[in-house]
């Protein structure tokens, strides 16, 4: 997805879809708790309408887990980091009172990584060779673009606008591109770090272009004019 057809997202988002309102429609503002598999944070709303919204919105996740696997004889002790969330920039529509649509943009934090280290001596032969010789393996994946569109539908109210608190459900996905993969290996394990056989890793992981979100909302108004 290039530069133009990110930009005109934009535009059709913050600009285009803006409807000119009745002197009748109240501007409310407020903010939200949201927590979805991109994270847990919150949003700041303004509703120049009631089916209209515009939102601001930050969300962040991070997850480690320890584990032990084997390769070839080898025991790893691995550390996983699972690191995801992100700023972003919607615009919703609240076409019924149960369901809305939404589009956007985010600057995304997704960066899964994993750091492997011998657990212990490795047996080539007859002979041991120290986990300091085996070496160690780092590898991290970020997404493709730095500017990611999104979409979604909810059900639900996307912001609260008549009542003080409201609630939503929302399922969309984000476009980030071909990931890219990062990987750095020390002494026995250095080839694979090498950028031909990251380049054919890499290539296996191209086809993950979309992150899918599932998110809980609870909106409060806090006051209108």
């Amino acid at each position: 997805m290039n530069r133009k057809t990110i930009l005109s997202i934009i535009i059709f988002s913050f600009f285009v879809i803006l409807p000119s309102y009745s002197e009748s429609d109240k501007h409310v503002f407020g903010g939200a708790l949201s927590i979805s598999t991109n994270g847990v944070g919150g949003n700041l709303y303004w509703n120049p309408t009631s089916r209209w919204s515009v939102q601001a919105g930050y969300e962040q996740m991070r997850l480690r887990r320890r584990f032990d696997f084997e390769e070839n004889d080898l025991k790893m002790d691995a550390r996983l980091s699972y690191k995801t969330g992100g700023l972003s920039f919607t615009a919703g529509f609240q076409c019924l009172k149960w369901l809305y649509f939404k589009s956007g943009i985010a600057l995304l934090f997704f960066n899964p990584a994993l750091k492997a280290i011998p657990c212990d001596e490795f047996k080539f032969g007859d002979i041991y060779i120290k986990p300091d010789a085996v070496g160690s393996l780092r590898v991290s994946i970020k997404n493709g673009l730095s500017v990611s569109p999104y979409v979604g539908i909810g059900f639900g109210r996307q912001a609260a606008y008549h009542k003080r608190v409201a609630c939503g459900f929302e399922v969309g996905t984000y476009y980030m591109g071909a990931p890219r993969l990062e990987m750095n290996a020390s002494g026995m394990l250095a080839p694979s770090g090498r950028p031909e056989h990251v380049s054919v890793i890499e290539s296996q992981f191209s086809k993950y272009r979309f992150y899918p979100v599932a998110k809980l909302i609870l909106s409060i108004k806090f006051f209108s004019k």
